[in-house]
């Protein structure tokens, strides 16, 4: 068939391409330059985006994940470290003997499993909190994304620093924290917020170097 042929319908067919007879489309858009300014996306750019409430699922996921991860290398490490210092009495005279690699390795799993648990349900945590602040300022503002991120990461670190207990071994420690619960409270919610509006603004400036950082 001659390439210069046209169908029944008009429509031009060869090396020119086709456009469709009803929607009037060239289709060359839809499968060409994904950078078109032809397509219109959910936040109103040109390219494609997801919001907040999208990407928190992911953000969670990955926190706990990678907490979960750290977690089970500071777990393997310390359960390396902390059995080769443990003996295991043997015989009747009680002689002091280096544990078995078997049980070496049960307590260093169990090791790996608690120290990744703990770390993974902390980075859940933190993302979560995080996230959901997020949002909730995306509903009372949706022009600035990075004010919002820097307000996320300040707040989340007042609440999680602010709310969590501190831990403390000392019976003196304790009943001294007991006393002044609201001042300690405070402290370590200034200093969560100081390191969460650090953390977000240094994310924000990583992000946005060809904003921020214009020489």
């Amino acid at each position: 068939m001659d390439s210069d042929r046209n169908s029944p319908f008009n429509v031009p067919i060869g090396n020119v391409g086709f456009k469709s007879p009803y929607l009037n489309l060239d289709p060359k858009i839809l499968l060409g330059n994904q950078e078109s300014a032809d397509y219109i996306y959910l936040d109103g750019g040109n390219r494609p985006s997801r919001g907040r409430f999208e990407l928190a699922f992911s953000q969670i996921g990955g926190s706990v994940m990678a907490g979960a991860s750290i977690g089970g290398v500071i777990g393997c490490y310390n359960g390396f470290k902390l059995t080769s210092l443990n003996t295991a009495a043997i015989d009747s005279n009680h002689v002091n003997k280096p544990l078995s690699w078997a049980v070496r390795r049960s307590q260093i799993l169990n090791y790996i499993g608690k120290t990744g648990a703990v770390t993974g349900n902390t980075f859940g945590v933190v993302a979560l909190l995080y996230s959901a602040i997020g949002v909730g300022l995306g509903f009372l503002n949706d022009s600035n994304e990075d004010i919002n991120t820097v307000a996320a990461g300040t707040l989340t670190g007042v609440l999680f620093r602010g709310l969590s207990n501190p831990q403390v071994t000392n019976d003196v420690a304790k009943e001294l924290i007991k006393s002044q619960l609201w001042q300690v409270r405070l402290r370590r919610s200034l200093i969560g917020g100081l390191i969460g509006a650090s953390l977000s603004s240094l994310f924000v400036l990583a992000t946005n170097k060809e904003k921020y950082l214009k020489r």
